[in-house]
């Protein structure tokens, strides 16, 4: 690990204008939620961008995200409930309420979360789910087991959960376990094997196993991306494949991104390199971030033009931001600062807009607040998000 911060890859008056952009965005976006009828995952969301910038102080220094937790808290007894998910799920707005207010506010969402996790682990087989199903549940009781690490539940379901995931991605066997319904075997951390290192790589961190089926999955996915050396027929994407057919062709990914493509498949190698102290994993996953930033122009126009934090600009320029701080490696410190010009000169342009102009998501995948949050790392802030896209600093 370097000395390099995240806010090294901007100068000062760079720093200072992307600041006083995401603040007036943010402003005008929170007030529409605030005075709107969101569906709850968006109000917990926008809580969570509303709490970051709070750390600003001035008009930020408000109860701005505690209102929009009691939106969203709201909108689940108005008989929405929420998915049993991580990501816009029971699972991931019950972490973004405690970390905001962890005395509560007006319902007890850990209760509710740890209720639907205890019933599906009692469940397994009735309940298979998909491999982002089963790794949101397995995250959700790390971070519960971190938070009380001396408290026997949240261990028991944690160690619980962690085996199911560890059993899915582990083993050499063709198929790997974590194919999609469709049969593929997915690389990238929508629905695949770097979805599967970064959670194993945190429960080796927190204590819970999981070593060994790290170095499987990282084996797979080192010799997919030795297969990949040539050009896939066809490709246009940035030279790592998006999955492995059922007849065994790679298939080129259509994005260069967080989901599908080689910033996610190198994100993921870096977590297994570091939780196993291997020296030449994280060379394989330095070489294959520098190969995709180098196809970068290569990509279709539509992905090129992507500042999304899952299959854009913003989630690359994180990406390759943390990888530079964890290697040093000039190529990826060029291709973060680039990608996060990119995504900061689009913040405009992907607020929600109303009856007029293009209806945008309001999501942390693919809207204007996971955008604003990725682009705001680079600024110094503090608080947390970056856990729910695995994409957090490595552990000391």
């Amino acid at each position: 690990m370097t000395d390099n911060s995240l806010t090294d890859l901007l100068r000062p008056r760079e720093r200072r204008a992307l600041l006083s952009q995401i603040e007036g965005l943010a402003t005008g976006y929170l007030d529409g939620i605030e005075g709107g009828s969101p569906a709850s995952h968006v109000a917990f969301e926008a809580a969570l961008l509303a709490s970051r910038l709070g750390a600003l102080g001035g008009r930020w220094a408000s109860d701005r995200a505690h209102r929009l937790l009691e939106i969203g808290c709201r909108a689940l007894t108005a008989g929405n409930p929420l998915r049993r998910t991580w990501l816009g799920g029971i699972f991931g707005v019950s972490w973004i309420a405690r970390g905001i207010a962890p005395g509560g506010v007006g319902m007890d969402l850990a209760a509710v979360a740890d209720g639907c996790l205890a019933e599906d682990l009692a469940s397994e087989e009735a309940r298979p789910g998909t491999v982002p199903d089963w790794i949101g549940r397995a995250l959700y009781a790390i971070h519960r087991h971190e938070e009380s690490p001396s408290s026997p539940g949240p261990a028991a379901l944690a160690t619980r959960a962690v085996r199911i995931c560890a059993a899915r991605a582990s083993g050499a066997a063709v198929p790997p376990r974590w194919v999609g319904p469709d049969g593929r075997a997915y690389l990238g951390h929508a629905r695949g094997a770097a979805a599967s290192l970064s959670l194993l790589a945190r429960a080796r961190h927190a204590g819970l196993g999981g070593g060994e089926a790290i170095e499987e999955a990282a084996g797979w996915v080192a010799g997919v991306v030795a297969q990949a050396a040539s050009p896939l027929k066809g490709e246009t994407g940035d030279g790592i494949p998006a999955s492995v057919a059922p007849d065994g062709r790679l298939e080129a990914a259509p994005f260069s991104g967080w989901c599908h493509g080689g910033p996610g498949v190198a994100w993921g190698l870096a977590q297994a390199a570091v939780a196993l102290g291997d020296v030449a994993l994280l060379d394989l996953a330095r070489r294959v971030a520098c190969r995709a930033a180098a196809r970068g122009t290569e990509l279709p126009a539509a992905a090129a033009a992507d500042p999304t934090l899952c299959c854009g600009s913003a989630g690359r320029a994180l990406m390759y931001g943390r990888l530079w701080q964890l290697t040093g490696d000039a190529t990826l410190r060029g291709a973060a600062r680039a990608a996060l010009h990119h995504a900061a000169g689009d913040l405009p342009e992907w607020l929600p807009r109303n009856d007029e102009g293009l209806a945008l998501p309001s999501t942390l995948q693919r809207g204007f607040p996971g955008l604003a949050l990725a682009v705001s790392e680079f600024l110094g802030l503090p608080g947390s998000w970056a856990p729910l896209f695995r994409l957090d600093p490595f552990p000391a």
